[in-house]
C-alpha cells in the first residue's frame, strides 16, 4: 500500500551578516580562473576547500572536514600529525579566515578534524559564517523531535555493541564477525567497537556553530537559492519530508546491487517487521534492573510463575533476549544511510551557467527528492554540472543513476575522496562500485580526480584519458590535489 508523504514544517531562515572578502595575492594559473578545487587528500573522508576568484579578490569555503580513523593514504604516517598538517595548510591558504565553512551531516569522516584540530582552527583561523540543512535548526520543532529520536535509537545501538562484544568473546564463532560489521558502520557514528562514546560529530558540529556565532548561521532547505562571491547557490537537500530521509534503496535508483535489500521508507511498517513476535502474543513490561515486571493490567496469577522463573539468575541461558542483538545491524546500517540522506546538497553557479555539483554523502531519498523542488529546475542544473564532487566515497547507493545520467557536459570533471586499499582490505567495503565506477567513468572521460590515485594500483588519471586540455586546470600534490575551473 502507498504511504503517504507527511510534509515537514519548514524552519524560518536565519538572518546572516555579510563577511568582506579578505584581500588576498593570487597566483598566476588563479588569476585567469573563476574557481579552484581542493580536495585534500585525507585518505577516506570529505575535505573540500573552494576557493573563488571575484575581481581580484579571493573567498573560501570549506565543506566538511574530516576522515576515516585509520583511512590515512600512508599507512606509516601519524594520523594526528597528518590532520594538523592539513588544518595548518587551510590557515595558510586563505590567509587565516573561512568565509563560509559548509558541514554536510553528522559522520565522523566528514567532521572529525574540526576535533582532533581544535586548537589549530581556535588558533589560526576565523569563519564567516558555517552553513548546515535544515534539521540543524534548532528554532524547528520537527528537526528537534527527528533530533531526540535519532539520540534514541544511537543509545540502543550503543548498547547492542556492548552486548555484541560479550556474545563475540563468549560466542567467538556465531558472533565475532557480525560484531565486526556493525561496529565499523557505527564507527561513523562516533561509537566505539564496545559501544562507549569516542569522539562524536555532535561535538564538531557545535564547535563549528559557536565559533562562527549565531547570528552567521544559514539552514538550507530544498528550493532554497543562496548568493556569495557573485556565484548563486541552489540548496537540494535535505529532503522536507521523514519518509525521504528514510528511504535508502530503490529498484532502479543505483548502478550497483544493494548490499542490505528490505531497508524501505516505512518506518513504521519496518518497526513491526523487526519484532519476534505478532501483535498477538506481545505484553507490556516494565524492564528494571532487577529484572523484568508485567503491566498492572496484565499483573495476574496465571503468569507470575512463569515471569519469577524468567527472572532466575539460573534460567538465564533459556531467555531469547540476545537474539535481539540480530537486528543491530539493520539498525546501524538504517542510521548511517538516515543520517547519510540529511546531507546539506549545494549546487554552485557561475554567471555563464557552469554548475559545480557537492551532494555530502546523499543517498536515494535526498537525490530523489530534489525533482520535487519547484524553485529552480533541478534537470538543468545537471544538465550544466560541470564538476562532481562523488558521493560516499563511491559506495553503491549514493549517487542515483537517473540524475548521473543527466550529467553529460563534455566537459565534466568528478572528484572522487575516496582509499580503496583501505576499503577493500581493511574493512571488506567494496568501495568504490565497481558499475558505479565504470559510469562516472564513461560520463567524464575517465576525467575522475581521485584521493588515492597514483598509490598502490590506482592508476594516475591523467595518462589515458580524454582531457581535452582541462589536464592543465589540475595540479597534483602529497597534500591535495587541486581543479580549477
Amino acid at each position: 500500500m502507498a504511504v503517504k508523504k507527511k510534509a515537514l514544517k519548514q524552519p524560518a531562515k536565519a538572518t546572516v551578516k555579510k563577511t568582506p572578502a579578505k584581500q588576498v595575492k593570487t597566483s598566476g594559473v588563479a588569476e585567469s580562473r573563476r574557481a579552484r578545487i581542493r580536495m585534500y587528500r585525507v585518505g577516506l573522508g570529505d575535505c573540500f576547500l573552494l576557493t573563488f576568484f571575484n575581481g581580484g579578490q579571493q573567498q573560501h569555503i570549506l565543506i566538511d572536514c574530516g576522515m576515516f580513523a585509520g583511512s590515512r593514504l600512508d599507512p606509516d604516517a601519524k594520523e594526528k600529525d597528518l590532520q594538523i598538517e592539513i588544518v595548518n595548510h587551510i590557515a595558510e591558504t586563505t590567509g587565516g579566515h573561512i568565509d563560509a565553512v559548509v558541514v554536510t551531516h553528522e559522520h565522523m569522516d566528514h567532521v572529525s578534524i574540526f576535533n582532533s584540530a581544535k586548537t589549530i582552527f581556535d588558533d589560526k583561523l576565523t569563519f564567516g559564517e558555517a552553513w548546515f540543512g535544515w534539521l540543524e535548526n534548532p528554532r524547528s520543532k520537527v528537526a528537534t523531535d527527528l533530533r531526540e529520536k535519532y539520540e534514541g535509537l544511537k543509545v540502543t545501538l550503543a548498547a547492542a555493541l556492548s552486548g555484541l562484544q560479550q556474545l563475540a568473546v563468549s560466542n567467538p564463532e556465531d558472533y565475532e564477525q557480525m560484531h565486526g560489521g556493525v561496529a565499523q558502520i557505527a564507527e561513523f557514528t562516533g561509537l566505539a567497537a564496545d559501544g562507549k562514546i569516542a569522539g562524536q560529530p555532535r561535538e564538531a558540529m557545535d564547535f563549528v556553530k559557536k565559533k562562527a556565532g549565531k547570528d552567521n548561521l544559514r539552514f538550507g532547505s530544498p528550493g532554497d537559492v543562496w548568493e556569495f562571491a557573485g556565484l548563486k547557490i541552489y540548496v537540494l537537500g535535505p529532503p522536507p519530508t521523514e519518509s525521504q530521509l528514510r528511504t535508502m534503496e530503490r529498484a532502479g535508483a543505483s548502478y550497483d546491487r544493494a548490499l542490505m535489500l528490505g531497508l524501505g521508507n516505512d518506518d513504521e511498517s519496518e518497526s513491526q517487521r523487526q519484532l519476534p513476535f505478532s501483535a498477538q502474543w506481545r505484553r507490556s513490561v516494565v524492564v528494571e534492573k532487577t529484572g523484568v515486571s508485567l503491566g498492572s493490567q496484565q499483573d495476574n496469577i496465571a503468569l507470575a510463575d512463569t515471569l519469577a522463573r524468567y527472572n532466575d539468575t539460573r534460567e538465564a541461558w533459556r531467555r531469547i533476549d540476545s537474539q535481539a542483538f540480530n537486528s543491530a545491524s539493520s539498525l546501524a546500517l538504517q542510521m548511517d544511510k538516515y543520517i547519510n540522506n540529511t546531507s546539506l546538497v549545494l549546487a554552485f553557479e557561475f554567471p555563464d551557467g557552469d554548475v559545480l555539483l557537492f551532494p555530502g554523502d546523499a543517498q536515494v531519498g535526498n537525490w530523489d527528492s530534489w525533482f520535487d523542488i519547484k524553485t529552480f529546475d533541478v534537470p538543468d542544473l545537471l544538465k550544466r554540472t560541470i564538476f562532481y564532487k562523488v558521493g560516499h566515497h563511491g559506495s553503491h547507493n549514493a549517487t542515483l543513476k537517473p540524475a548521473l545520467e543527466q550529467m553529460n557536459h563534455p566537459k565534466l570533471v568528478a572528484m572522487l575522496p575516496t582509499n580503496q586499499k583501505f576499503a577493500n582490505d581493511s574493512k571488506h567495503w567494496t568501495m568504490p562500485a565497481p558499475n558505479l565506477y565504470k559510469a562516472l567513468n564513461e560520463h567524464t572521460g575517465k576525467r575522475l580526480l581521485r584521493n588515492d590515485q597514483g598509490v598502490g594500483t590506482v592508476a594516475d588519471p591523467l595518462k589515458g584519458a580524454d582531457w581535452g586540455g582541462l589536464e592543465k586546470n589540475v595540479a597534483v600534490d602529497r597534500l591535495f590535489i587541486d581543479y580549477f575551473v
